[in-house]
């Protein structure tokens, strides 16, 4: 980069001139145009140049000479030179820095002179000699606020940064389309960094720093901001009196589903395939807030059938309302009113064939009076004294309702005088229709209608007759007869069955038929054993049969019929069938994207019925970024046969479908899955016929995830690299105890590639690299030296150092909380443990472990919980830890020599292995109790551990025989429900020796098990579904810590006694 400074005339020696009358000039128009190479706030140092280029405009007077010189800090010329006549007017020329320079700020400056006037122009520019080092500023928009670059936080180009440079000089340059401003071979020393912080945005890290450049170094800088997040909060209440306000005594409803929509055309509705932008339940009070929202257009529906209100509680008011034109850094609020009010309401139609059904095509009969009764006797009659609640007029499609009602007993009326009725239409349902409303409840009466038709007996059998129409049973209907029965010979009959949907007949059941069009005889008959009955006797002409409903059962065929009697001796021959019922499930009404039922990856079944079987169930959850998700249908009942669909957030683009799991074998469904972003996913559960011939249709939905942070690869140049002293190496001692057997496996499987290449890393100089942690956000790798009481952070993909953080005595353990990136070390020797800020490299706090025993070896967290949990082999105790607030909130006394452990995020379980005890302890995360039932004992003394939440399994490093120099050599493989461990076999390993058994890394995603083998230089491979031996791949000198990076399929190996760390790509 060049500086050009322009400087003017310089007018005192022509008008000393002019007041001595010794000559008379006209004064000329001159100046200097002065550059140099490099400018500030790079520099140069022993050896190199600076290049400086002029032209001097001379004007009209006669050049005399150019002077050029520089000046040191202490401004002492260090080079001058005097360029006589024109030789000076446009001239390049470099200065040299010699050996032992001053270093500091120097000044190159041009004096230009003439004849007539002497002086006339002057020009300097400043340049810097010193030591060099390099500095990178990087902006992104952190919209949540964290302070730390989440994958979806994008970097900011276009952003004004300005330095202050140690000699006072400011420059600015502004970010790159990566978000970077990136100074190289500048001089060290501190810089005061500023950025720009862009209009209608806010900081989110300060937005001035200070930084140190060292020599050869890269020093790096981030700024933060993001546009004020906005909020959608509000409360969902009870309003015992409806009159839209939160009076006292009423109260808030919790648990209540509430989602937020983003409204893509801004009509202010939802539509489908709209995304859901997030979705909470109601909390204490009822209150639910959004945060973190951005400016836009939204829509909020709350579940107004959520299985959490209330018995009996229904919505006042709309469920879904618009959010428009939410404001940056806006709050605006929403609120939901639920009462315990029902309604009374329904149709009045033409019911054409008058079967008591509302069927395909059947018109609506508009503007017909409905009114509603207290039914203060319960008889279902509308009684002298009893109050008229109010009449209604059916609407354009026939509908009427009495909203607000209070439980209690009720007669709904059809007015048969009104006049809009069609002339001779009669009354095809029962009218008046008395019924009970319970809170809350929502009853649907009808009122059918029609022309009655003109019976046309005919003399020509009918062998079976066929169902025309379904109708609910009620009780018998009332008609007025319109044509005349002939009588014959009583040898004209109806015989039937009674059967389920899988032909068994169906004894027991009360069977009536009547003449169509009159309202008696009606006659009654109970099916036999086989499910048969028939009626005798009967007239020629049209009659009308239906079967009385039992519990539990629904109409495969319509419930109520018409056939037709031929003259003569002929019977008809006719069958009902039913189908076992299912109650609905407690997500219903869970039938659209909008109303879709929440589910965990927690393992725990939603248990639902396809009632009807037409049914659609719609779930939604919440996925992460990498995660793999198993969805599964199980428990069928019966002959449910379920589909499974996966869609995308919008509720709408499919993602992936399975039928069966095993075709022809298995009809449940199964769907697994990576989650390519994080967001709200929806799920679609149907049965695969969509018939009712199959009884009750019944199954569990199940879903579970494998949860990792992965995110984009930040690369950094390197920082140097100190070199520790190495010291001693410690080992626990194990304990003798009898053999295991192992047991075959079967044959592997194909290979994969991972998808980034990483060459080998050596660590030069890190003195017996004892534990390893990856943070799988930045993939960057914590190395702890035991020897140097170092953490050393390293870019595994140039396998640079990027800094070392000195921690305690005899670093062992180390683990990284991706989502908080804090990194958490387990000092043996100093009974303590070092928790560091990954974002600046700083340690934050030391945790001191001296009062419970000591010696704390690996550390396991639980990013779900943000708890951490520490072994303390002395003590033989389990530490947890607060990560919050990363204090100690209690120890558990779990057994002698407690070494290893493991965390199972999915259950909320910890198991630690006790060396010395010989067993394994489990304990619940949740209320950090011992569940001592569940205690497993190897017969031997197990090591490192490993699990593996997808396949609910849990590895142990295991010596069976102490006396035996070769071993640990083989991994117990324990499943994990929520029982507790359950041995499933073991696996044969190479040697590990008196010094192993310290290395196992699970990759979730290939579920390949990496052991390292101190004894015989190795580690071995295994997978996790067959337990088949994979591979056994050579490494460094005695090696032990295992990490895995399934975001890189890649595994770690720290080698101790080469001093270096083996980088292996998951391929086996």
């Amino acid at each position: 980069m060049t500086r050009t400074k322009w400087l003017g005339l310089s007018l005192a020696a022509g008008i000393a001139s002019l007041f001595m009358g010794l000559v008379t000039i006209t004064l000329a128009q001159s100046g200097i145009t002065l550059t140099r190479s490099p400018a500030p706030p790079a520099s140069i140092s022993r050896g190199m140049t600076e290049t400086f280029t002029w032209t001097v405009t001379s004007g009209a007077n006669t050049p005399d000479r150019v002077e050029f010189r520089v000046l040191d800090p202490d401004a002492l010329a260090v080079d001058t030179q005097t360029y006589t006549g024109t030789t000076g007017l446009s001239v390049t020329r470099a200065y040299t820095v010699p050996p032992a320079p001053k270093e500091g700020r120097y000044l190159g400056e041009i004096t230009y002179y003439s004849i007539e006037a002497g002086q006339e122009a002057f020009a300097s520019v400043s340049f810097y000699v010193a030591e060099r080092g390099n500095l990178d500023v990087y902006k992104f928009d952190d919209f949540n606020g964290n302070g730390i670059q989440d994958p979806t936080d994008d970097p900011v180009p276009d952003v004004l940064i300005r330095l202050r440079t140690p000699f006072g000089d400011t420059v600015g340059k502004t970010t790159d389309g990566a978000g970077h401003a990136t100074w190289t071979d500048i001089a060290v020393g501190s810089y005061l960094i500023t950025e720009t912080v862009p209009s209608g945005q806010e900081p989110t890290l300060p937005p001035t720093a200070t930084a140190q450049v060292d020599i050869n170094a890269t020093t790096y800088i981030t700024f933060a901001n993001r546009t004020p997040p906005s909020t959608v909060t509000g409360q969902a209440w009870y309003d015992a009196n409806a009159n839209g306000l939160l009076d006292l005594g009423e109260t808030g409803l919790p648990d209540i589903a509430v989602r937020l929509w983003i409204d893509t055309n801004g009509n202010g509705a939802y539509d489908s395939g709209e995304p859901l932008a997030d979705q909470v339940d109601t909390g204490p009070g009822g209150v639910y807030t959004f945060t973190l929202v951005h400016a836009g257009d939204y829509v909020v529906i709350v579940a107004a059938t959520d299985p959490d209100l209330p018995a009996g509680m229904g919505l006042l008011g709309a469920g879904a309302q618009a959010v428009t034109g939410l404001a940056p850094g806006e709050t605006r609020t929403i609120d939901f009113r639920f009462d315990d009010t029902g309604v009374i309401g329904g149709r009045v139609w033409e019911d054409a064939n008058g079967n008591g059904g509302i069927d395909p095509g059947e018109a609506a009969l508009p503007n017909i009076s409905v009114c509603l009764y207290d039914d203060d006797n319960a008889n279902g009659q509308v009684d002298p004294g009893e109050a008229l609640i109010g009449c209604q007029s059916s609407g354009p499609t026939g509908s009427y309702s009495f909203t607000g009602r209070p439980a209690g007993d009720y007669v709904a009326d059809l007015d048969q005088t009104d006049p809009d009725i069609p002339a001779g239409y009669v009354v095809t349902t029962v009218d008046p229709v008395g019924v009970t409303l319970g809170p809350g409840e929502n009853l649907s009466v009808n009122f059918g209608l029609r022309q009655p038709p003109t019976p046309t007996p005919t003399a020509t059998p009918t062998p079976t007759a066929t169902p025309t129409a379904t109708a609910t049973p009620t009780a018998t209907p009332t008609a007025t007869p319109t044509a005349t029965q002939t009588p014959i010979p009583a040898n004209s009959c109806i015989i039937g069955q009674k059967t389920d949907d899988l032909h068994v007949g169906l004894p027991g059941w009360t069977i009536h038929a009547r003449p169509r069009d009159a309202a008696e005889p009606v006659l009654t008959t109970i099916t036999d054993g086989s499910g048969d009955f028939h009626f005798a006797g009967l007239t020629a002409g049209w009659w009308t049969l239906w079967e009385e409903m039992q519990a539990g059962w629904a109409p495969v065929t319509a419930a109520m019929f018409d056939v037709e009697l031929p003259a003569g001796p002929s019977c008809v021959e006719v069958r009902f069938k039913n189908r076992q019922a299912c109650a609905l499930d407690d997500y219903e009404l869970d039938d659209t994207p909008a109303a879709a039922a929440t589910i965990a990856p927690n393992g725990i079944g939603q248990k639902h019925t396809l009632e009807p079987p037409s049914d659609t169930d719609w779930a939604v959850f919440r996925a992460v970024a990498g995660g793999i998700y198993t969805l599964r249908t199980d428990n069928l009942l019966g002959s449910t046969d379920t589909t499974l669909t996966l869609y995308d957030t919008d509720g709408s683009t499919p993602l992936a479908y399975n039928d069966d799991i095993v075709p022809g074998a298995d009809p449940r469904s199964r769907i697994v899955w990576p989650a390519p972003a994080s967001g709200q996913y929806f799920a679609r559960v149907q049965d695969y016929y969509q018939s009712g011939a199959r009884g009750c249709l019944a199954y569990d939905l199940i879903l579970t995830a494998e949860i990792f942070n992965f995110a984009p690869l930040i690369l950094y140049p390197p920082a140097p690299t100190p070199t520790p002293t190495p010291t001693a190496t410690f080992t626990p001692t194990p304990t003798p105890t009898a053999t295991f057997t192992p047991t075959p496996t079967p044959t592997p499987t194909a290979t994969r590639t991972p998808g980034v290449a990483i060459e080998p890393i050596v660590l030069s100089n890190v003195g017996h690299p004892k534990g390893i942690g990856v943070n799988l956000s930045t993939h960057r790798l914590y190395v702890a030296s035991q020897t140097a009481n170092l953490v050393y952070e390293v870019d595994p993909f140039t396998a640079w150092t990027l800094r070392t953080i000195p921690v305690g005595l005899q670093p062992f353990g180390v683990a990284v909380n991706t989502t908080t990136n804090k990194v958490y070390v387990a000092n043996f020797a100093s009974d303590s443990l070092t928790v560091i800020n990954g974002g600046t490299g700083t340690v934050i706090k030391t945790i001191s472990f001296a009062p419970y025993g000591g010696e704390p070896t690996y550390v396991a967290i639980n990013e779900s919980t943000n708890r951490v949990y520490v072994p303390l082999h002395a003590g033989g105790r389990l530490a947890v830890i607060d990560a919050a607030t990363d204090t100690l909130l209690t120890t558990l006394e779990v057994g002698g020599g407690a070494f290893g452990v493991a965390v199972d995020p999915l259950l909320n379980r910890v198991y630690v292995s006790c060396r010395d005890a010989r067993l394994i302890r489990v304990v619940d995360g949740a209320s950090n109790a011992i569940l001592w039932g569940q205690t497993a004992y190897p017969g031997g003394e197990p090591f490192a551990l490993g699990i593996d939440p997808g396949l609910n399994q849990l590895y142990v490093s295991f010596a069976s025989n102490h006396s035996d120099p070769a071993q640990p050599n083989q991994v117990l493989v324990y499943q994990i429900p929520t029982t507790g461990p359950a041995l499933r076999s073991t696996v044969l390993v190479s040697r590990g020796g008196p010094n192993g058994g310290g290395g196992i890394g699970v990759s979730p995603v290939t579920h390949h098990v990496f052991v390292s083998n101190s004894l015989d230089d190795s580690t071995s491979v295994f997978d996790g579904v067959t337990l088949m031996l994979r591979a056994t791949v050579a490494v460094g000198d005695d090696p032990m810590a295992v990490a895995v990076d399934p975001g890189l399929s890649y595994a770690f190996i720290g080698n101790r006694g080469s001093n270096n760390v083996s980088s292996l790509p998951d391929v086996y």
